[in-house]
Order: structure tokens, then C-alpha cells, then sequence
């Protein structure tokens, strides 16, 4: 089975379609384009024009969360748990994660020192829900890795980059900490971002206006 991941290089759903591709060990390629220009076939794949897309068997998928389902049902092992119930708190903790990597690329591309306070004091209040969520250490779900660790470990990457640039971006709850360890450390993790990620954020976030560093 032939699978092509569309992305753009710092994009966070993108990167959790990279690692769950990397979990399930299959052989992948991976077309990087710029949405500030991009190909005109991606309006054709994706109808509102974003990444992650999935190019398989003749059709595209996108959304980074369906695409994901799709390679845990196609591919295996499975990256969720047997029971049903389980897997439904999952999924329902998956779908929390776009909600909260939406408001971090929100502050950190925030223009102005009014629209970052504005944007830091909801993703703050996400940290906290988030920080109340039932981990069970070192991964969500326990030693196992799953789908949910893959939708968060773009999150807590970025948030260690930006961390003490503001004095809003502080250390995450003592909670979350060790789970971020615990998914920095992993080999799917580390191989979903080039080795230079870092730097490369921070300077496509300067080319994006980001107030945060312009105060650099």
C-alpha cells in the first residue's frame, strides 16, 4: 500500500501523522508544501486547503485525526485500546488536542503584545483542563503509546521551545512534565521533526510577525 503524507515542515497536525506513520513502521513518503503558496492540486485533495492530506490508493484523506484513525484501522498494531469505552476517553482526549494546539499557534503568532495576552490567558486556561486530564504516566493510557500521545507530543514540543520567552510561558503542571518527557524521549517523536526543528520554527514564527519574538 502506496501512502504519501502532504504537509507543511512546521505544521503540528502534519507532525502527528508523522509520528503515528513512524509507529506503525510502514514505508511512506512525505511531499512538503508552503501554504502561504501553495500547489494548485492541493485545493483538488483538500477542500479547504490544508494539511495534513493523505494520498493513498488512488483517493485523499484529510483532517490529521481521520487520517490517523484510518492508518490505525489499516495498519497494525493498533495505537488504541481494546476496550470500547477506553478508546471512545481517547478519542475524546484527541479531539481536546486540536483544540489546544490551535490556541498555541495562536499566541505564538499573535502580531500584537494585546492579541498575545488576549490568545496566552485561553490557551492557559486549555493547559489547566488539560493538566486535569487522566494520565496515567508515563503515557496517557500507561506504558503503551497510543493515538492520544501522538496528538499531544506536537504540543508539549513547541511549548519546551517557547518556554520562558514570556513570562506567561512558563513550566507546564508537574503533571504533564513527565508525560512530555516521556514523549520527547520517544523514537517516533524524535524522528517526526528534522534535527534543526527548533530553530526553524522560531524563524518561521518571525516570518509570520510573531510579537513574541520580535521582542527577542
Amino acid at each position: 500500500m502506496s501512502l504519501e503524507l502532504v504537509t507543511f515542515p512546521y505544521c503540528p497536525f502534519g507532525q502527528r501523522c508523522l509520528i503515528a506513520l513512524h509507529e506503525k513502521g510502514v514505508a511512506f513518503d512525505t511531499t512538503f508544501v508552503e501554504l502561504d503558496d501553495p500547489p494548485d492540486w492541493l485545493a483538488g485533495v483538500s477542500p479547504l486547503g490544508k494539511v495534513p492530506v493523505l494520498r493513498t490508493r488512488g483517493k485523499a484523506i484529510f483532517d490529521s485525526a481521520v487520517i490517523n484513525e484510518y492508518l490505525d484501522e489499516t495498519i497494525e498494531p493498533s495505537l488504541y485500546p481494546v476496550d470500547a469505552l477506553e478508546r471512545a476517553l481517547q478519542r475524546s482526549w484527541v479531539a481536546f488536542a486540536g483544540e489546544l494546539l490551535t490556541a498555541q499557534v495562536a499566541v505564538y503568532k499573535a502580531k500584537s503584545l494585546r492579541s498575545f495576552e488576549e490568545k496566552l490567558e485561553k490557551l492557559g486556561e486549555l493547559v489547566m483542563l488539560l493538566a486535569a486530564a487522566p494520565v496515567a504516566g508515563p503515557f496517557f493510557g500507561g506504558a503503551r503509546f497510543s493515538l492520544v500521545d501522538a496528538a499531544y507530543a506536537p504540543f508539549f514540543l513547541r511549548a519546551r521551545i517557547m518556554q520562558g520567552r514570556h513570562e506567561g510561558l512558563g513550566p507546564l503542571p508537574a503533571g504533564l512534565e513527565a508525560w512530555a518527557e516521556a514523549l520527547a524521549r520517544r523514537p517516533s517523536v524524535i524522528r517526526s521533526v528534522p534535527p534543526e526543528f527548533d530553530s526553524g520554527y522560531l524563524g518561521f514564527l518571525r516570518g509570520k510577525g510573531s510579537w513574541l519574538l520580535g521582542a527577542d
